[in-house]
């Protein structure tokens, strides 16, 4: 470690070395004194009790499937008709194909969507079921949360 500059004296030290403390000795002039303005504790049998939070157990397995990634895009679009595989591929431009069938999956187990083969053998068709379209109203209250939000912070 490098020892410090020398101290020249300025014309502020001239009058006398009690005229200007050296620096950092003292309190800073900008600061309370120690005694005013500190809050006091509270007791803690005078302090109110906080609500608990909670996590609710519905919303965390409602969750589980719809926070996903790309799910509430994959339920929106099937919301117009039911649509086979690369219909819904073309439509939600930057989802992957393994995303998109990890997606379709997971809402056909979970019971928003359903993968109907016809007969004859014909193309394969993803549908809502009816909850799925329960979840529609939801959808669209986050549709316009997100345009009121972009909308504004423009």
């Amino acid at each position: 470690m490098t020892p410090p500059p020398p101290r020249i004296a300025g014309a502020d030290e001239a009058a006398g070395p009690e005229s200007t403390p050296p620096v950092g000795c003292g309190p800073p002039a900008h600061r309370t004194p120690p005694h005013q303005g500190r809050r006091t504790a509270t007791p803690l049998a005078a302090r109110p009790t906080p609500v608990p939070l909670t996590a609710d157990a519905d919303l965390i397995a409602a969750f589980e499937v719809l926070g996903r990634k790309w799910t509430g895009i994959i339920l929106h679009a099937l919301a117009t008709r039911p649509a086979r595989y690369g219909e819904l591929g073309t439509a939600i431009e930057r989802i992957s194909t393994k995303m998109l069938a990890d997606r379709l999956r997971e809402l056909v187990e979970a019971g928003p969507v359903t993968h109907d083969h016809p007969l004859p053998p014909g193309p394969a068709t993803y549908t809502l079921t009816d909850d799925g379209r329960a979840l529609l109203p939801a959808l669209e209250q986050i549709r316009s949360w997100s345009q009121h939000r972009t909308t504004s912070s423009r």
